[in-house]
């Protein structure tokens, strides 16, 4: 997980929030597609597949 970028890890913690794609582009100031990139990669990077199971392996993790 230490591998995650800082967008990647920001992308996970508005992720764990609760927000939307569209409300973390929004937030950031970026497309919807480029958040669904960023949470793909971070959710290979963690070795999962699924929204949800990005949000419990980053708890697993301590990283949120």
């Amino acid at each position: 997980a230490s591998q995650l970028t800082q967008r990647e890890r920001e992308i996970v913690r508005l992720l764990t929030l609760g927000l939307s794609n569209q409300e973390m582009a929004n937030h950031l100031s970026v497309s919807r597609n480029t958040v669904r990139a960023h949470l793909q990669a971070a959710s290979t990077k963690l070795g999962v597949t699924g929204r949800t199971r990005v949000i419990a392996r980053s708890r697993e993790l301590g990283l949120y």
